[in-house]
Order: C-alpha cells, then sequence, then structure tokens
C-alpha cells in the first residue's frame, strides 16, 4: 500500500481536521435536502429541540402501557382482569370496598396515646376559645377582629366562619354546637348576596365546601345543608355563562341575570379547577 507524504508545511496549511457530522445533524441534513420539513427557518438548537420531543413522544406511544386491547386487536383473546383485593380482616361489611382512603395505623403504645389524646385535648380547646370568641364578637359575619373585637365581611357576608366550621364541630364531637349553628343557618339566604360582586373561587371552597363537607362527614342526616348548597349552587351556576362556559372570578350578579357574562381575559388556573368541580 502507498502511502502519500505530506510536509509540516502543507499539513498546516489544510487546517484542523473536521469532525464528522452527527447522526442527528446528518438526519436533519436530508430532511432538510427532500424538503420534508421547514428547518430552514429554525436554528440548530430549536431542531434539535423538535427532534428529541418527536423521539419522545415515539417513546411514549410505543412502550407505555395505554388503554387495554380489544378484541379485535388481540384475535378474539382479552386478558383477564385481575381481582380486587379481599376486604380487611375483621370486616362484617360483605359488600364493602376492597380499598381503603384511610391509613392503617401501627399498634400504639401507651406513651403515644397519652401524648396524643393530649395534643388533641389543646387542639379542641384552641378551637373551641376562637369559636366562643367569633360567637361573642361576629355571629353571622364573615370574621371576627381577634384585636379589636369587631367583624368583617370580604366574603359576601353570608356567615364564612360558621359555615366553613360546621365539618370542624361536628369531627370534634361538639354536638351541641354544632346544632345551634344549623339553627343559625336557617336565616342565611344564599340567594342574595350581600355585597356587589361575589368572588366565586372564595365561595365554592367556603360556602359550598363547607355545606357539602359537612353534609357528607355528618352522614347526610341533617338535609338543610343539602338545601343550603342546592341554593348556593343555583346561584354560582349563573357565573359560568360566559363564551367559552369559564366561570368569572368575580360575579356581578344584580347585572349578570338571565344574560351572557363578558367574561376575563386573565383567570387563574386554581378559580377554574375548583370552580369546574
Amino acid at each position: 500500500m502507498d502511502y502519500e507524504l505530506v510536509s509540516s508545511s502543507e499539513s498546516l496549511s489544510r487546517g484542523p481536521r473536521r469532525q464528522p457530522p452527527s447522526f442527528m445533524n446528518r438526519a436533519l441534513r436530508r430532511l432538510q435536502r427532500y424538503g420534508i420539513a421547514p428547518f430552514h427557518a429554525l436554528s440548530t438548537r430549536q431542531i434539535r429541540y423538535i427532534a428529541i420531543a418527536i423521539f419522545l413522544l415515539v417513546v411514549y406511544t410505543v412502550f407505555l402501557p395505554g388503554n387495554p386491547p380489544s378484541p379485535s386487536d388481540t384475535g378474539g383473546f382479552v386478558p383477564p382482569t385481575p381481582k380486587p383485593p379481599p376486604p380487611a380482616k375483621g370486616s362484617s361489611n360483605k359488600h364493602a370496598a376492597p380499598f381503603r382512603i384511610q391509613a392503617k395505623f401501627k399498634t400504639e403504645s401507651g406513651a403515644a396515646k397519652e401524648i396524643r389524646l393530649e395534643r388533641q385535648k389543646e387542639v379542641k380547646e384552641t378551637f373551641i376559645h376562637a369559636w366562643e370568641g367569633y360567637k361573642k364578637h361576629a355571629w353571622l359575619h364573615d370574621e371576627v377582629l381577634p384585636l379589636s373585637g369587631g367583624h368583617k365581611d370580604p366574603f359576601v357576608g353570608w356567615a364564612a366562619t360558621l359555615v366553613d366550621g360546621l365539618d370542624t364541630l361536628y369531627i370534634m364531637g361538639l354536638q351541641e354546637e354544632f346544632e345551634h349553628a344549623l339553627k343559625a343557618l336557617e336565616s342565611i339566604d344564599f340567594s342574595k348576596p350581600n355585597a356587589e360582586r361575589v368572588p366565586v373561587f372564595e365561595t365554592t371552597i367556603r360556602y359550598l365546601g363547607g355545606l357539602l363537607g359537612a353534609y357528607d362527614i355528618s352522614g347526610g342526616k341533617y338535609p338543610i345543608l343539602l338545601d343550603k348548597a342546592d341554593q348556593l349552587g343555583e346561584l354560582l351556576f349563573l357565573s359560568f355563562n360566559t363564551p367559552n362556559g369559564i366561570p368569572v372570578p368575580y360575579y356581578l350578579w344584580r347585572e349578570g341575570k338571565n344574560q351572557k357574562l363578558q367574561g376575563e381575559s386573565n383567570v387563574l388556573i386554581a378559580q377554574i379547577g375548583e370552580n369546574g368541580c
């Protein structure tokens, strides 16, 4: 085999040796050559990002599990559906759901139980102190001002603290206070706001959530909770009367009755998600 002799000066004149193009660069050049994609207006970095995105999409579509196969896709064979786990041991209800939301705690020691009960007592006493302050200084108002002993109504004036605290009263076993709050709830008309505009997000999480949460936690034994939730839901439903179906963040209820609302260009995702639920 013959070798070509090259002097050092000639080697330097030729300049540094170029690296061969990478596989991705060669593929992109071929796409440009055949006119498959209009890459001429994009930078090399942008083209690489597009190629990576396409690669990830292919991996996601081909390799990750999707919908279960149909009989037509598998020649008439459908794999059996796995059986759910049996009910928990000691459960007397044969029709109970096999899955649990509540965690299964470990066996509690005597010392741990003593600490838990002491903390539970302090939390309950703190809540009762705050509730008594609300009853004394801000009953049927939204919030109490603890330093001045006054009150304010930033959430339409439908007694936000009362409604939002109903489920807590029931969970803590304060049955007398719970029923006293239900009696006061009868006087609240959720079809007539006490303000010009209704903050849809806050009204949904505090009032509608408070009513439905108390109805659920009490086992549906108090129909007034569901009746008031339905009354409030009818009002909130009007805030969805927009061109795109996304509720307005603040509903001007006097102006918006029985007419299309303009809608907003800037709405938080949390507002859409919460109100949509």
